[in-house]
């Protein structure tokens, strides 16, 4: 089982699955996951996320409706959201979960876009850096369903509420990452989903932070 929650065996026919599911960080250690929606890409979007401790219980989590808007733009406010979150409540040694790749490549400074995103990117960059020790990486999303759900509840939410208790529609999912229900996830043939496959970290040495 690899830090991003996945481990792979190969099925019938030669295809490729994983069991994927939440992890706990380490103990000293809190965990950002973050996950925005778009109903139309674009069309009415909302982000989302949640702060656990090392052992799954929750410490703070968001939705936000944020208009129309895309996909992307939807993955990288939610991430930024989560990020003020977490400055807000002064935390640290805090690793940070997303499903979405495009969004990890484009903070790590793996790939550019010349547009207005980058204001998104730089936003949460800048946040990194404040936090101090702070890992970013890719999931999939079996395992940032949480994350999903408070996404939707953006959707209609009422601008952007902050909850300290758990709302009860991500309570059942909660209590399921705590106690480690995996989900098997099949791969495209001759994929190569090894052990790591999906964890993007890059250390950026220029903001002294992990991705």
């Amino acid at each position: 089982m690899d830090a991003a929650g996945s481990s792979c065996f190969c099925g019938g026919g030669g295809n490729n699955w994983i069991r994927v599911g939440w992890k706990p960080p380490s103990a000293g250690i809190f965990k950002l996951n973050t996950d925005g929606a778009s109903r139309g890409n674009p069309g009415k979007s909302g982000a989302g996320g949640l702060i656990r401790n090392h052992e799954g219980r929750w410490v703070a989590g968001f939705c936000h409706n944020i208009g129309t808007t895309n996909s992307l733009e939807a993955e990288l406010l939610a991430i930024r959201d989560g990020l003020e979150l977490v400055n807000r409540l002064k935390l640290m040694n805090v690793d940070v979960e997303t499903d979405s790749k495009l969004s990890v490549q484009l903070i790590a400074g793996s790939i550019f876009r010349g547009d207005h995103v980058n204001s998104l990117v730089s936003d949460c960059r800048r946040l990194m850096a404040e936090i101090g020790s702070t890992t970013l990486r890719h999931v999939y999303r079996e395992a940032n369903a949480c994350a999903d759900i408070l996404a939707n509840m953006g959707v209609v939410a009422d601008g952007l509420e902050v909850f300290a208790k758990a709302p009860s529609c991500v309570a059942h999912q909660l209590h399921d990452d705590a106690i480690g229900v995996e989900y098997s996830r099949q791969m495209k043939k001759n994929a190569n989903v090894g052990v790591r496959e999906g964890v993007m970290r890059q250390r950026l040495e220029h903001l002294g932070t992990v991705f």
